[in-house]
């Protein structure tokens, strides 16, 4: 009898198989995740059957959705499929009652609604969005907290983002620069004294600071003008102006 071996390539499209099969098994089993969605979001949803005053029915759909208290919450919440009373709590997790915010849930033998608020913390008193009984429709009315009652929090709520502010700062001007077509200014346009005039205006200067020194000059008295001062003041001196 001939006995066949296996080559590597029949040992990889067996585990490749294997593989397959293992995914399709544990795709099938484990439960449906929801999700994400925030309280906005939820609250909008289950507005939207307030407003439409969506009749209540345990066997009618409206828009994929039982139109009954759970198939109402599993509208509101964004799941799958419509839950039921015994079910709905396996896609979220118990809470305090105290710590109940819009979105949430309460949930009562028989019965599910979507907290849209309090009326009264004190007196356990909210705002319900539910599907009630036969021959009525989705509604928002008050009703109370009973002992025993299980506050609900969808799994997967996520934040709203916030929008950042962009700030759009000044641009400031183009600095015009000055290219070597452009002629620089002389001293005849601006009126500025040639480097050998300023040179001798700075000496004349020192000489007359000097003379200052010398006389003991006070100010707002007047003394007379020293030989050096004199012999000065018929030169002609830019820039310094001396008053005696």
């Amino acid at each position: 009898m001939k006995v066949l071996r296996r080559t590597p390539l029949d040992r990889a499209l067996v585990g490749a198989v294997l593989i397959v099969a293992i995914a399709s098994v544990i795709s099938l089993t484990a439960p449906v995740q929801a999700h994400a969605i925030t309280r906005t979001k939820i609250m909008k949803r289950a507005k939207s059957w307030v407003h439409k005053k969506v009749p209540y029915s345990q066997s009618g759909h409206y828009r994929g959705y039982r139109r009954d208290c759970s198939g109402f919450v599993s509208m509101a919440w964004g799941l799958k499929k419509s839950y039921t009373t015994r079910t709905i709590s396996k896609r979220a997790k118990r809470i305090r009652v105290s710590s109940l915010r819009p979105g949430d849930a309460v949930l009562l033998p028989g019965h599910v609604s979507i907290f849209g608020g309090w009326k009264s913390k004190k007196h356990r008193t909210y705002y319900a969005l539910e599907e009630t009984t036969w021959g009525s429709h989705a509604k928002k009315r008050v009703r109370k907290i009973p002992h025993g009652a299980k506050a609900l929090r969808r799994k997967g709520l996520t934040k709203p983002r916030r929008r950042t502010a962009v700030v759009k700062r000044p641009v400031a001007p183009p600095v015009s620069v000055p290219t070597t077509d452009t002629p620089l200014p002389s001293s005849e346009t601006t009126g500025s004294v040639p480097t050998s005039e300023t040179a001798q205006g700075a000496a004349a200067s020192r000489s007359i600071a000097e003379a200052l020194a010398l006389t003991s000059y006070t100010p707002h008295v007047r003394t007379p003008m020293s030989p050096l001062i004199a012999s000065l003041s018929g030169s002609t001196v830019v820039g310094v102006r001396f008053v005696v």
